[in-house]
């Protein structure tokens, strides 16, 4: 697959096309950025899932739906997204491509006029977003925070980062707390919004078989005059370790949670972020990694084991449900594969199998628009683009050595245990 073409179009405007017949639809998203604080994340979480209720032209959901079905049946979604320290709102519409309908009208133009719609025209009342909307919305959103916490292993990574990075932007979840709904009304919502609009810097992707000179002609003309005074989007913060912190919470739950952060000195942007992924997968990524074939299959003290990265704020995670009684040993058994990791205590096959699962992954995301185009938005953040081709072939020349090295520059930080307030169970039958 060829690279994006990034067009700057106005200042804080970017276009980025990448012309492909891989796929009968054309992908479309446009993501706005904000930092990550805890003065905004509440309400521009909530942003969007208000301008996704109607606009001034389409006031209703109804009337989107029936919109979307003219358009031949196009899909269309909102959401927030959180990568790093950056919280992004996301609009992604996908649109069937005109060369296999071409009795149709244009549905590339038609599908960006519509996103412009929703997220420049949006339904006004007093000046104001519409009050029963912002309720209706303020409800959906404090039932998706209290959902998590019958979520348990996401509670756990939450409450793990909230301890973790206290004094960092990362702790705040991407779709706020709690305590801020209430106070958040149509009037000051929508001078959020205004923050957003007139300040946001603005990335709109569009993949499919299109032509990037036209396409850049068009975005031109729907979205004229979409002058920015751009915000600055703060550095990541990164914070030392000086030692490991440990923390729990109760609840009556028969499986605990232990949640391990760790702080790494690669990130996204490192010429050493392959090593790092090669690292991740010997450790805890697959099924055929460590912790699983160690912590969950042959001590049977783990009913699931894995870690994961998050490589713009330079974090690693391991999540692991467990017997409270069991927390010591799990927890011991655990910190023995990152000594054995960083030790070098690992087999060729290991090697290999990290390396051809991480290759395959990256090879069949390929195969979905929306992940390459979030991809795409990963690099933008991190300033560093990296094309799949050239991220598989350095995975592939990792070598031992090389695990070794990543691994040594990833430290413990924050043990967090969600545990049951009776301390029993059976990780005997975690198998």
């Amino acid at each position: 697959m060829d690279r994006f073409s990034t067009y700057i179009l106005q200042p804080g405007f970017r276009m980025h096309v990448l012309p492909t017949d891989k796929f009968k639809t054309v992908r479309m998203k446009m993501f706005w950025r904000w930092p990550l604080s805890a003065q905004s994340a509440t309400s521009v979480a909530l942003l969007p899932m208000v301008l996704r209720r109607g606009c001034a032209s389409l006031p209703s959901s109804r009337e989107i739906a029936v919109h979307m079905e003219s358009m031949y049946g196009a899909s269309f979604a909102t959401d927030i997204t959180k990568i790093g320290e950056t919280q992004l709102i996301e609009w992604d519409l996908e649109v069937a491509d005109n060369n296999y309908l071409p009795e149709a009208p244009d549905l590339l133009r038609a599908g960006l006029h519509f996103i412009r719609q929703l997220a420049l025209e949006p339904l006004l009342e007093n000046n104001a977003f519409k009050s029963s909307y912002v309720s209706t919305e303020k409800d959906n959103l404090r039932h998706r925070i209290e959902g998590l916490f019958n979520d348990k292993p996401r509670y756990a990574l939450t409450r793990l980062f909230s301890v973790m990075c206290s004094e960092e932007p990362f702790a705040i979840p991407r779709y706020g707390r709690l305590e801020d709904i209430e106070k958040i009304t149509p009037d000051s919502l929508y001078s959020q919004y205004e923050n957003l609009r007139d300040q946001a810097p603005i990335d709109i992707y569009i993949v499919g078989n299109v032509s990037p000179e036209s396409i850049q002609t068009m975005v031109n003309e729907v979205f004229a005059n979409t002058s920015r005074h751009l915000i600055q989007i703060p550095a990541i913060k990164q914070k030392p370790v000086n030692s490991v912190r440990h923390n729990e919470e109760a609840q009556d739950i028969k499986q605990a949670n232990l949640a391990i952060g760790l702080r790494s000195q690669i990130g996204f942007a490192s010429d050493d972020y392959p090593a790092l992924m090669v690292y991740n997968g010997v450790l805890g990524a697959f099924p055929h990694s460590k912790l699983f074939v160690n912590v969950r299959e042959k001590h049977s003290l783990a009913y699931f084991a894995s870690s994961r990265l998050e490589s713009t704020k330079r974090l690693q995670y391991i999540l692991a449900g467990i017997d409270s009684s069991k927390y010591e040993e799990a927890l011991s058994l655990i910190q023995a594969q990152l000594d054995d990791t960083r030790a070098g205590r690992f087999s060729d096959t290991d090697l290999s199998a990290a390396q051809k699962s991480i290759v395959n992954g990256l090879r069949s995301s390929q195969d979905n628009a929306g992940y390459v185009i979030d991809a795409h938005m990963i690099g933008l953040i991190n300033n560093r683009e990296r094309q799949p081709d050239e991220l598989i072939n350095a995975v592939k020349a990792v070598t031992a050595d090389d695990v070794v090295r990543a691994a040594r520059q990833v430290q413990l930080d924050t043990v967090f245990l969600l545990r049951s307030t009776s301390g029993k169970g059976g990780a005997s039958s975690a198998k």
